[in-house]
């Protein structure tokens, strides 16, 4: 290889560059990416409508390469694989949907108390009309 005087032309399986490319439009997390690659949310999103347009066109490799630099597409390879070596720290959390309504009163409570109030006591109370004089001042 040291002796060829022409360069050969770049290539990725097309399998590999349709699962790299299917992986930065639905999976990416845009803080891993914004480590490696310096892209802001904006971008990010524009460069994934762009892929998904040109892949329906004329396939993932070409998405890829029109849309990325070669340094940019080297770190997203290198993100790709550590995601298929490393999946866990690229599981989202899941939100807990069971929330326990009186923990977060006692929790809120707790707070509130050290300012002298109390979240219960002005939940629980009705609201009152305000006294002829202060209707005048507003």
């Amino acid at each position: 290889m040291a002796n060829t005087k022409t360069q050969k032309k770049l290539t990725i399986a097309k399998k590999k560059s349709k699962f790299i490319l299917d992986w930065f439009v639905n999976e990416v997390p845009l803080k891993k990416l914004n480590e490696k690659i310096s892209l802001s949310k904006t971008t990010n999103f524009r460069y994934k409508k762009q892929l998904i347009e040109l892949e329906k066109e004329y396939g993932a490799f070409y998405a890829l390469s029109e849309v990325f630099t070669l340094n940019q597409i080297n770190a997203l390879i290198e993100l790709y694989n550590d995601f298929v070596e490393h999946p866990e720290k690229y599981e989202k959390r899941k939100k807990s949907k069971g929330i326990d309504m009186e923990d977060q009163a006692k929790i809120v409570n707790k707070h509130l108390s050290d300012m002298n109030m109390h979240y219960s006591e002005d939940n629980d109370r009705e609201e009152k009309p305000l006294p002829d004089n202060l209707k005048d001042k507003m």
